[in-house]
């Protein structure tokens, strides 16, 4: 996919709907294409601070890992959560502290817990014994998050819930 960014003095008039409408409109227009109002992004990440501000996110980079979006997060002071040593590095290229960075994989690699305590990513997530171990045999300072799925069997809306502690 083609990555394309427009000036936000080029935008002033425009809406993402115009946006949208001009890049289909183009003649030779055939490969996919988002369009993300960062201000959007922002003024999400401003609301989760004033109405949680005791809980830290941590962006999934899966999501999304769209060069300028993640320079914007990260300029902005976003938390990330990585699953593989390319995220890990793509986010430290960055300028993101190891601190503000969550190595989130639920099957880790052996030569990427190695990498992540290399580079000073010292928080990692678990799901089970067998990673506890794993982590620990080899980065026994790590700071470790449990995941815990729930049973919600009887929820209006099941899901995988993850708790953080």
């Amino acid at each position: 996919m083609k990555t394309e960014f427009i000036q936000h003095d080029e935008m002033l008039d425009k809406t993402v709907w115009d946006m949208a409408i001009e890049t289909i409109s183009k003649p030779d227009q055939e490969d996919p294409f988002f369009i993300v109002d960062l201000t959007d992004i922002e003024h999400k990440y401003k609301l989760w601070k004033l109405k949680m501000p005791r809980i830290t996110p941590f962006y999934a980079m899966k999501c999304n890992d769209c060069p300028g979006v993640l320079q914007y997060l990260a300029s902005m002071g976003v938390n990330f959560d990585c699953a593989s040593k390319t995220e890990i590095e793509t986010v430290i290229k960055l300028g993101v502290d190891p601190s503000r960075i969550i190595y989130a994989n639920p099957c880790k690699t052996r030569s990427f817990i190695k990498y992540a305590a290399t580079v000073g990513v010292k928080m990692m997530t678990f799901d089970n014994e067998i990673e506890l171990y794993k982590i620990k045999s080899i980065f026994p300072n790590a700071e470790l998050i449990i995941r815990i799925k729930v049973d919600d069997s009887n929820s209006h809306f099941q899901t995988q819930f993850k708790i953080w502690m």
